[in-house]
């Protein structure tokens, strides 16, 4: 058995890796029904609800060449692009899994070892639709500009199988 980097694990969006993402987390719970009764004594008894889930991703913001906000690319999913889609208030398809390609075994101009048509998804993790709750930048003096997105899932989170 073999441990996954984090660098491993990220979130696809439609398709998409999440540009420059730094953070990724997946969140399930399952609600609780009070069972307890008489017969239960004094002790609380439950049983499983609904089942809720939710992803949160950090990620920095990226400019292009001429210093404006980066839109997404065929390979990458941008902070403006999630801004878009939050303020239409339109569903995504979300994947939390592993990546199914390998990097770029020498880095571009950048330092970066994207494949080149971007990360794909193994068939190895999680995927359901999702709705953007909320996107928070982050803009610090001295420190590179960031944000945070969460995600809320739209029914059932399913295994992911690649097509």
């Amino acid at each position: 058995m073999d441990n996954i980097l984090g660098k491993d694990l990220m979130v696809f969006v439609d398709g998409k890796a999440l540009a420059c993402a730094t953070n990724h987390s997946l969140s399930i719970e399952a609600s609780q029904i009070d069972v307890s009764c008489k017969d239960t004594g004094i002790y609380g008894a439950s049983m499983p609800g609904k089942i809720t889930w939710s992803i949160q991703a950090d990620a920095l913001v990226t400019v292009n060449e001429d210093g404006n906000l980066e839109t997404s690319s065929a390979a990458s999913l941008s902070y403006t692009a999630l801004m878009d889609s939050l303020m239409a208030r339109k569903s995504v398809k979300v994947v939390f899994s592993t990546v199914g390609n390998a990097a770029n075994a020498a880095a571009d101009a950048d330092g970066h070892v994207v494949p080149t048509g971007g990360w794909t998804p193994a068939a190895d993790g999680y995927e359901g639709y999702a709705v953007i709750t909320s996107i928070e930048a982050n803009a610090s003096d001295g420190d590179l500009c960031s944000y945070t997105v969460q995600f809320q899932g739209l029914g059932a989170l399913s295994k992911h199988t690649n097509p």
